[in-house]
């Protein structure tokens, strides 16, 4: 295995072609769901510069060597839609603060996270925390029908490597049909 562009062990070769190169710096591209992960569809979308897929559960990405991606494991869904705001990603366990969690491996320092959100199913009570590395960013936040939305956070502190961004159920949230 590759970590941080060294090898910890022997490994076999994978050879990984991305269709659009980063030209931005964004060191992360995420669109959660997208059935097609090895490749971008839209206009705006690029890989990030440690990923060279769309979307995985937490796993070293076999072409930076850097580990990234959901750590969800019970009750995951997604929709596989090509388009970045319809594709998702979201917690139907019906359990209290069931969450999506991902990690990112970064060096430690500040960065800017910013967040897409979509309802597509126009539930009233789809109220859902935002937790950015261990500190709660929005409490009972709930974005419209078929509208696209972004939160963009500035300088979160990554101290331990690892960035980590958890949207969970807002506390009394645990109907199936609020996921």
């Amino acid at each position: 295995a590759i970590i941080n562009g060294e090898e910890t062990e022997t490994s076999n070769s994978v050879d990984i072609k991305t269709s659009k190169v980063n030209d931005s710096n964004i060191l992360y591209y995420v669109d959660c769901g997208d059935p097609t992960v090895s490749s971008v569809e839209q206009s705006g979308e690029e890989f990030g510069l440690r990923n060279s897929l769309e979307d995985q559960a937490f796993a070293v990405d076999l072409s930076s060597g850097y580990k990234w991606g959901y750590t969800s494991t019970n009750g995951t869904w997604s929709n596989n839609s090509y388009d970045k705001f319809e594709s998702v990603r979201c917690d139907t366990s019906d359990e209290p603060y069931g969450n999506i969690t991902y990690k990112f491996e970064l060096d430690n320092s500040n960065y800017r996270v910013i967040l897409g959100f979509r309802d597509p199913w126009n539930n009233d009570n789809r109220y859902m925390d935002i937790i950015i590395e261990d500190e709660i960013k929005e409490t009972r936040y709930k974005t419209d029908k078929d509208t696209n939305d972004t939160k963009m956070y500035e300088n979160i502190e990554v101290k331990d490597g690892m960035l980590e961004v958890t949207v969970q159920r807002s506390e009394g949230i645990i109907n199936g049909s609020e996921d």
